[in-house]
């Protein structure tokens, strides 16, 4: 008995954590800036960085725009490789898609263009680009992952992954680095738990697809709850959910319906 206790309590609170997470809407023209220190999420960093996400038949494209003193120093970069940690300045991009809290995807791009896959740790071919560039004040990229390369699927509209980017800032002249966030991971980023949410389509319109998406499993649900004797337990959440909820809610259930299984030797 006490070891299901302890798994269902580990399991909430990592569902918990993935409740209450940074936001943000693939749409176009809609850019995030919150960029915020690793060591101290509660303070944005001096550099202007901001993103955009936006997606179409086969794939999401992220624009990132990064402020940068040292321009110079960018350029004398040597040219962009495949497979290498990025030399210099870089950004890193994490994502989850269905938000699994679990299984995720991890690219950086340096300024230079330089490339790095996790996923080619295992030899694993993957298509995606980057098309990088200096500006005056700094530099840009914009990333194009096809719904094609592993661990990618093709998302609808009301669709929520997990998502964070990163951005490990270089300073040339004292020999100083920091690393900064979107989300609130805190100094560790491989954390998909604690990664922000990536919302495909408006508020509105995400809003709506959602829901039907979550009426749609909650009468599946409902059946299957009945058909254990486990429907009483659960009765005024699925009711709300009804009105308000989302694909996490409707795991968070699933996944407590295991444990009281266990409990109760179903």
């Amino acid at each position: 008995m006490k070891k299901y206790i302890t798994a269902f309590l580990i399991l909430f609170s990592g569902i918990f954590t993935c409740l209450f997470a940074q936001t943000a809407y693939v749409m176009p023209d809609k850019w995030y800036d919150n960029i915020v220190y690793a060591n101290d999420n509660n303070t944005k960093i001096p550099l202007e960085t901001k993103f955009n996400v936006t997606f179409d038949e086969k794939a999401v494209t992220i624009r990132v725009k990064l402020q940068d003193h040292y321009v110079q120093n960018l350029k004398n970069l040597p040219k962009g490789t495949d497979n290498v940690w990025p030399r210099g300045e870089n950004i890193e991009i994490f994502l989850d898609p269905g938000r699994t809290c679990s299984n995720y995807q991890q690219i950086a791009v340096g300024a230079n263009n330089d490339r790095w896959d996790k996923r080619w740790l295992k030899k694993t071919k993957t298509s995606w680009t980057a098309k990088t560039k200096i500006t005056s004040n700094g530099w840009e990229t914009e990333i194009r992952l096809p719904y094609s390369d592993e661990g990618m699927v093709k998302p609808q509209l009301g669709d929520t992954w997990g998502f964070n980017l990163c951005r490990n800032v270089i300073n040339p002249q004292n020999n100083g680095r920091y690393f900064s966030t979107w989300a609130h991971v805190g100094a560790v980023f491989n954390r998909p738990d604690k990664f922000g949410k990536l919302i495909f389509g408006d508020p509105d319109l995400a809003k709506k697809s959602q829901l039907a998406k979550v009426r749609k499993e909650l009468k599946k649900l409902t059946v299957e709850l009945k058909q254990k004797g486990l429907y009483q337990h659960f009765a005024a959440r699925i009711k709300m959910l009804g009105v308000n909820g989302s694909e996490i809610d409707i795991r968070d259930i699933k996944d407590e319906m295991l444990v009281l299984e266990k409990l109760k030797g179903l």
